[in-house]
């Protein structure tokens, strides 16, 4: 069972290093509606990447991600689905212009030297205002390497965007590490 299980993350991997460089070929966004609070309007939306495969059909997120991660290839795809959800955004800005939209980025993708300059260059290429979009990390990313992440994380909020912690409360953190994060929402 674990070899086949192995054989198994082998073989997605090698069709997930194909569908990217196929332009990320089976990859897909689904978008969750953000409902304001206070007067219960549609605030914007999370973007969230999905990947069918040709030969298993629907591929879990639980699945597909780590070995992304794991391989690096989870920065190409990174960018493919903030460009993405950020060209979506702009086009339901039209009918709503006040709609925001969330991304998740990867510790991987975070730890790129040239990721503010990668961030900005796709917003202003697409014409999204950085304060239209989040950048959602995780808990566990955000108390992993903290200095590093405080930098990082500032610098991308300087751009204009804001950071949001995704998944509080299911990590180790605790309220003192959060209230040292340069974060917008949690």
């Amino acid at each position: 069972e674990d070899y086949q299980k192995k054989l198994d993350q082998i073989e997605l991997l090698d069709e997930l290093k194909s569908a990217v460089d196929q332009g990320c070929r089976g990859f897909y966004l689904c978008y969750q509606p953000q409902i304001d609070s206070k007067n219960y309007g549609l605030y914007g939306a999370e973007a969230l990447l999905r990947y069918e495969s040709g030969k298993r059909g629907m591929v879990g997120p639980d699945q597909f991600i780590p070995l992304l991660e794991q391989s690096g290839l989870i920065c190409e795809v990174g960018l493919w689905v903030l460009r993405t959800a950020i060209r979506q955004s702009v086009l339901w800005r039209r009918i709503l212009p006040s709609f925001h939209i969330s991304v998740n980025i990867s510790y991987v993708q975070l730890r790129q030297k040239e990721i503010e300059e990668e961030v900005l260059g796709i917003l202003r290429e697409e014409g999204l205002p950085g304060d239209a979009l989040t950048l959602e990390v995780t808990e566990s990313l955000a108390v992993n390497d903290m200095s590093r992440m405080k930098r990082i994380l500032a610098d991308i909020r300087h751009l204009g965007v804001r950071v949001a912690l995704d998944d509080f409360g299911t990590g180790y953190s605790s309220l003192n590490h959060i209230r040292e994060m340069p974060i917008d929402v949690i």
